[in-house]
């Protein structure tokens, strides 16, 4: 995961959820992984492209980006994210993602 160029991709499902992906972005902009080293933030793109979110997962997958974070319309009403790794899929709210994101 640290070795990474790009850490974190956010994939959109539609439109709808453009202000959602404003606050996440938000949220991992604040995220500071290992404090005492200067300029250590999670490296991260937003994926709000017109294509399925088929094609944006294989891409991201194909670029071996180590998390995706997949944003509906259900996630944006529930205040969470599905998140996407290697290894696992899983829901989480939006207050537990700096957490999971510095645990890995």
């Amino acid at each position: 995961f640290w070795a990474a160029p790009e850490q974190v991709r956010i994939l959109t499902i539609n439109e709808m959820v453009a202000d959602y992906v404003d606050e996440i972005t938000t949220v991992l902009r604040e995220i500071v992984l290992m404090a005492p080293i200067k300029y250590n933030e999670v490296r991260f793109t937003a994926d709000m492209r017109n294509e399925s979110l088929g094609k944006k997962i294989r891409e991201a997958a194909a670029m071996k980006i180590p998390v995706q974070l997949i944003v509906g319309p259900k996630d944006k009403s529930a205040r969470q994210v599905s998140v996407r790794t290697r290894d696992d899929e899983q829901k989480i709210a939006l207050d537990e993602l700096v957490a999971y994101i510095k645990k890995l």
